[in-house]
This record gives structure tokens, C-alpha cells and sequence, in this order.
């Protein structure tokens, strides 16, 4: 009985530790590191980049999305594009479980994807 409980536990604990690590430090296989950016910089640069309702904004290595999420917000419409597949999945998750309308996520290299409807690119690596 314990032995049983011990290897349970071990394992989640080496799946915990395991999926820790790939959040943290996936972005050396996607070549950008993650950084959650203050809500002061995003909706600074939200500002400076006159986001705003009928604009088509890009947000290149969208991460978990926050300013894709704030943008869309704003009333623009917004593709989010990212390479890491549970950064991806986790902002489609986000956009499915919030019931939003105006923004969509790409899960491609940021230098593979077409940009030429886009009105503003965000960016921030």
C-alpha cells in the first residue's frame, strides 16, 4: 500500500516538475524565452501603437496572450501567433472558454506567417 502510493506520488511529482520546466524554458526551442510583460508596458504599448476598434492587429510570440487579450479589449481584431504548441493551445483555450468573437491564434513561426492584411504588428521578445 505505500509502496504504490510512493510511486503515485513520485510520479506526479516527476510529471509536475517535468511540465514546470517546458513552461519555463520552451522558448529555447521556439528561440524567444517567455516573459509575462507588466500591465503598465502592455497597455503603454497599446497606446503608442493606437490600437483601436476596426484595426487588424498581429501580436508576434503572443505567449499566453495577455496582449492579445487586452488589445481585443480594445475593440480591434486581433490574430495571435505563436510557435509553442501549449502556448498556443492554452490562448485557442482562453478564446473558447470567454465566448470572444474578435481574435483568433495562429500556432506558426512568427516569420512564417503572412502579414500583409495586418494594420499593427505587437511584438515584444
Amino acid at each position: 500500500m505505500i509502496t504504490t502510493t510512493l510511486i503515485t506520488i513520485s510520479i506526479l511529482y516527476i510529471v509536475f516538475v517535468a511540465g514546470l520546466l517546458y513552461v519555463i524554458f520552451s522558448g529555447f526551442l521556439y528561440g524567444a524565452m517567455w516573459m509575462k510583460l507588466p500591465k503598465h508596458r502592455v497597455e503603454k504599448m497599446l497606446k503608442l501603437s493606437e490600437v483601436s476598434k476596426g484595426k487588424l492587429v498581429y501580436n508576434l510570440g503572443a505567449g499566453f496572450g495577455n496582449v492579445a487579450f487586452k488589445a481585443q479589449e480594445l475593440g480591434a481584431s486581433v490574430v495571435a501567433v505563436e510557435a509553442d504548441w501549449f502556448k498556443a493551445w492554452w490562448i485557442k483555450r482562453q478564446i473558447r472558454k470567454k465566448k470572444l468573437k474578435n481574435i483568433s491564434c495562429i500556432r506558426d513561426n512568427l516569420v512564417s506567417v503572412d502579414l500583409r492584411r495586418a494594420d499593427i504588428l505587437l511584438c515584444y521578445l
